[in-house]
């Protein structure tokens, strides 16, 4: 499933994308692709609330917003690739290489990011399980749940080359320490994620074209 190419339709079917995920959940190794062991239907219970307003396409959401987000922000969603993660005074998520006009640029900030990085566990913690050594910052323990510092390393290797649906704030107005466009005549698409549950990574396999 290709949401990036400018000949597609300008909003994904969430309607396909569920049918095709649900219909792929009945292996049994599907949920094993899910985060921390969570349930095939809290999945796409989450899915769905970012994707009440339509889930569009980068190339549709850049004409939406370049249009109707000069002066005030608009909630919309979007399923896009992420190509870079980047950290200036906020966390970034790039959808192209910057600064190629195409880019939409998803930030939020370090709250958001420890969240994203340190989901909640569906799965039961064994309190006396010897603990084994992983890369990352640790910041805390919490029984045998290690909680993962924010760092540029540790959001590209949850983010990188994956897809995802967001919801967040877009505009084109300029934000103090984000990048603005080279081009003035070419406004800058940002989208202001303000909470970790409206971001969920798509895996590629659950996807009914990608299969």
């Amino acid at each position: 499933m290709q949401v990036d190419g400018s000949k597609r339709a300008g909003f994904v079917s969430i309607a396909t994308l569920f049918g095709g995920i649900m219909s792929f959940m009945t292996a049994t190794t599907a949920s094993a692709n899910l985060p921390q062991g969570e349930s095939p239907e809290s999945y796409v219970g989450r899915l769905e609330q970012i994707c009440e307003i339509e889930c569009r396409t980068p190339p549709d959401l850049r004409l939406l917003v370049r249009e109707n987000a000069k002066d005030t922000a608009l909630e919309v969603a979007v399923i896009a690739n992420v190509a870079a993660v980047q950290v200036f005074r906020h966390y970034e998520i790039h959808t192209f290489n910057f600064p190629d006009a195409d880019c939409i640029i998803i930030w939020f900030d370090k709250d958001v990011a420890f969240d994203l990085l340190n989901p909640p566990s569906m799965e039961p913690i064994a309190s006396n399980r010897p603990s084994e050594p992983e890369e990352g910052i640790i910041v805390e323990r919490d029984r045998d749940r290690k909680r993962v510092e924010p760092s540029r390393l540790a959001l590209d290797r949850l983010l990188r080359d994956r897809l995802i649906a967001v919801r967040g704030m877009a505009t084109t107005e300029r934000f103090e320490g984000v990048h603005v466009s080279r081009s003035s005549s070419v406004r800058q698409v940002y989208v202001h994620v303000r909470s970790a549950d409206d971001l969920i990574i798509i895996p590629r396999e659950l996807l009914p074209n990608d299969r």
